[in-house]
């Protein structure tokens, strides 16, 4: 069961994600939200996986805890969001820096507002990974984050998909996100991410 959203194109996007397979990769700017379990007894810290696809492209997915009525109790619903995402300049070596795409593993992803550095691209609402040591060990790959380009609500290209490591997802994307990270949702603070290939 895919979640309401508002217009055509909206709708016929939730229909299409209902047939997608789990190693296709997501189009541009379009995003679905899926009801995944209905009526739990508890809620659950939210999380990102970032699945590996052909270099530089996979799908990201974020998982969140919302709340639906199960009769006249409000209770716990799991939700997963699924995006079209890049990661390096097409280079599958996790152990290039500033080419290859983010190393495999689990980081804590920690959510900023509204970063500000002296990067142009790496602005706005962001989720902070920090730093990731490469498969062979050799090298600690750093400044790593989920973000898209520029600040909230810039312009957005095929090409910029393309990142140093960074996750890069569109401003679309990154809106519909940010704005479940800023409600806030439950355990936003606790937020992991797992990259696997």
């Amino acid at each position: 069961m895919h979640v309401p959203r508002l217009g055509a194109a909206y709708l016929v996007a939730a229909l299409i994600g209902l047939t997608m397979g789990s190693s296709e990769i997501m189009q541009a700017n379009a995003y679905t939200d899926t009801v995944t379990a209905t009526c739990q007894s508890t809620k659950a810290n939210p999380s990102f996986t970032f699945d590996k696809g052909t270099a530089p492209y996979g799908n990201l997915y974020a998982y969140y805890t919302g709340a639906s009525y199960c009769g006249s109790t409000l209770l716990p619903t799991r939700h997963k969001v699924t995006m079209k995402a890049g990661s390096g300049d097409g280079s599958s070596n996790e152990c290039a820096s500033n080419h290859g795409w983010l190393p495999n593993g689990s980081y804590t992803a920690r959510y900023e507002k509204n970063h500000q550095s002296s990067s142009a691209v790496v602005k706005g609402s962001v989720w902070n990974l920090g730093s990731h040591v490469c498969s062979s060990g050799s090298v600690t790959r750093t400044e790593l984050f989920i973000h898209s380009q520029g600040g909230n609500g810039g312009s957005w290209q095929d090409s910029n998909y393309h990142s140093e490591g960074c996750i890069k997802i569109n401003q679309t994307d990154r809106t519909y996100v940010k704005n479940l990270w800023d409600r806030p949702i439950y355990g936003a603070s606790n937020t992991k991410l797992s990259v696997k290939s």
